[in-house]
C-alpha cells in the first residue's frame, strides 16, 4: 500500500539525514582539532627559534671570554656548552 511505501521512504530519509548529521558534526571536531593543532604547531616552532637564538648568543658569549669569536655560521655546529 502507498501509505506503507511513503513511511519506508520517510524513515529512510530521516535515517539518512541523521547519519548526515553525524558525518558533519565529526568533520566539524576534526576541523576544530585540526585548527588547534596548527596553532600549537605554530607556537612551539616559535619557541624552538626562541630558544635557538638563546643558544647561539650563549655560545657567542662563551667564545668571546675564551678570547675567540666563530663565524656566524660555526656557532652552534660542534660547540659544546
Amino acid at each position: 500500500m502507498w501509505v506503507e511505501r511513503f513511511e519506508s521512504s520517510a524513515k529512510s530519509l530521516i535515517s539518512q539525514r541523521e547519519m548526515q548529521s553525524k558525518v558533519s558534526s565529526v568533520s566539524e571536531q576534526q576541523d576544530m582539532m585540526l585548527r588547534e593543532a596548527e596553532k600549537q604547531n605554530s607556537q612551539l616552532q616559535a619557541m624552538v627559534t626562541h630558544y635557538k637564538t638563546i643558544i647561539e648568543e650563549t655560545v657567542s658569549w662563551k667564545y668571546y671570554f675564551k678570547g675567540s669569536v666563530p663565524l656566524s655560521g660555526e656557532v652552534c655546529r660542534g660547540a659544546s656548552l
